[in-house]
Parts: C-alpha cells; sequence; structure tokens
C-alpha cells in the first residue's frame, strides 16, 4: 500500500466510521446516557466537532470551517438533557462533510501542555485528490 493510498483509507475510514456508528441511532437514542454519568452521543458529537475545528485552528488560524465553537457542548453543558437544546444527528454528522479546515498528517507528538502543536506537513492536493477517488 502507498503512502497516498494509506492517507485515502484514513480520512474515508474515519467518516464512514461515524457514519455507520450512527445509522441506526434516532435523534431521541442520541439524547441516551448509557450511564448516569455517561454524556450522551449528541454532546459526543458536538464535542468531537469542537475539538477537530480547535485542533485545525490552532495549527493554521486561517483554516475556514462552516461552523464557529458552539458552546452547547463545553464541559458545562454535558450535564444537560434538553433535546431543544441541541442541534439534530444530521446537522452533527454534516459537520464532517465535505473539505473544511487543514488536511495534514501530524508528524510527531504534540497538543499536551508541554508539547503543544504537534509538527506537522500538509497533505498534497494530489493526495487529496486520489482520496476522492480511492
Amino acid at each position: 500500500m502507498s503512502i497516498g493510498e494509506l492517507f485515502s483509507k484514513s480520512i474515508l475510514q474515519s467518516k464512514s466510521m461515524i457514519d455507520m456508528h450512527l445509522a441506526d441511532f434516532s435523534d431521541a437514542d442520541m439524547m441516551f446516557r448509557p450511564a448516569k454519568s455517561a454524556n450522551h452521543a449528541i454532546w459526543q458529537m458536538g464535542h468531537l466537532a469542537n475539538s477537530v475545528r480547535g485542533m485545525v485552528t490552532g495549527c493554521d488560524p486561517s483554516a475556514a470551517f462552516p461552523f464557529e465553537d458552539d458552546p452547547r457542548f463545553g464541559k458545562s453543558k454535558a450535564g444537560f438533557d434538553d433535546a431543544s437544546q441541541f442541534p439534530s444527528k444530521a446537522e452533527l454528522i454534516g459537520r464532517f462533510e465535505g473539505r473544511e479546515g487543514l488536511y495534514a498528517l501530524q508528524s510527531g507528538p504534540g497538543f499536551t501542555r508541554r508539547l503543544g502543536l504537534p509538527p506537522f506537513h500538509r497533505l498534497a492536493a494530489r493526495v487529496l485528490a486520489f482520496a476522492d477517488n480511492y
């Protein structure tokens, strides 16, 4: 497997995993807490979207995203159970669609208090084009 094939597979599998994992969930299922102190899936997905946005804009502040950091998915809101306060499953999955932000390969340790931002290498347009057509 070439490096381009590896990148393509990784990019596509990440999105596919989200789609497959949540395919059978209704919006009501997304609000279910598996344990009293566990977060529901809607909060987890929103927090993941915020985290991805934060990591990418941390590496490249000029990176454009179709959504702003959403305060509904901060730690202080993790205990909220009112479905009307959260977006739908479809809206959250839509935040992972398309080409937004910076596409890069992390090439060293980082995202820790001591190391801060990791070193990264931007993915070439030809690699991303290969991923689209793989």
